[in-house]
């Protein structure tokens, strides 16, 4: 894998950085603590974002254009200056 791809699949994630085993090692530990308690019959995603539905799209593109329609739909149709 070239730098430049490893560098493009971490800019794709949410939090734009790669899961470490540390960050799995530690879900475990909460689901196998008392604190989890009531935690039943779900999936845990630990992986900093990477399986959100944005498909190859980089973050911050998906964010820019999900934060310009919100406020096109937001205001669609009323009298404003924005």
């Amino acid at each position: 894998m070239t730098p430049e791809v490893k560098e493009e699949m971490r800019l794709a994630t949410a939090l734009q950085d790669f899961i470490l085993p540390e960050d799995q090692a530690d879900a475990v530990v909460f689901l196998a603590s008392d604190r989890a308690l009531m935690v039943t019959g779900t999936s845990l995603s630990v992986d900093g974002g990477m399986t959100l539905p944005i498909g190859q799209v980089k973050w911050d593109t998906f964010y820019s254009a999900r934060k310009q329609w919100l406020k096109e739909r937001r205001w669609a149709g009323k009298d404003t200056s924005l």
